[in-house]
């Protein structure tokens, strides 16, 4: 599940087309990373632990270079396998379930149809996945995680559940 959601929170040529994708990409993988980091805090709560500890280390600074250049292959491979415009696509759709998450709870959202739905034609979850795996970005995404604290924190929150 949680490589599903990095994969979810992290989906997504030196052109002009590419620096703007890429920056659309860092602010929709940040959002869906709040997102996220917000679901997990009311998992807690709704537990009886602390989930402001997760929200006080959710990782919305920007992203280095290692991330970048992670993204930036990804959006390469993207676009070689779907084109620039269902990658334009996909990150309305990733928006669109943004918005449409925003009161679910963490099992609602990984129990929907919307993490499938914001791939366009032509790119399978499995491809998604190899891509991102491959660029690594799900590599530089747990590295983020670790030095903001985010993981420690979710260690920390959880933990507070049982005390």
């Amino acid at each position: 599940m949680k490589l599903r959601i990095l994969v979810a929170a992290v989906l997504l040529s030196p052109s002009i087309a590419l620096a703007d994708q890429l920056e659309r990409f860092e602010e929709v993988s940040n959002r869906m990373n709040a997102l996220m980091g917000e679901m997990m805090a009311k998992e807690v709560e709704q537990a009886g632990g602390d989930g402001d500890i997760i929200r006080a280390a959710i990782p919305m600074d920007a992203w280095n270079d290692v991330a970048r250049e992670a993204a930036t292959c990804i959006l390469d491979r993207f676009d070689a396998e779907i084109g620039s415009d269902a990658i334009d696509d996909m990150m309305d759709r990733m928006d669109a379930v943004i918005e449409a998450a925003a009161d679910m709870t963490m099992t609602e959202f990984t129990d929907s149809d919307d993490m499938a739905n914001m791939l366009p034609e032509g790119m399978t979850e499995e491809m998604s996945t190899q891509i991102t795996q491959e660029c690594g970005m799900i590599e530089a995404q747990l590295d983020r995680m670790e030095a903001s604290g985010f993981s420690a924190a979710l260690m920390e929150a959880y933990s507070s559940v049982n005390e």
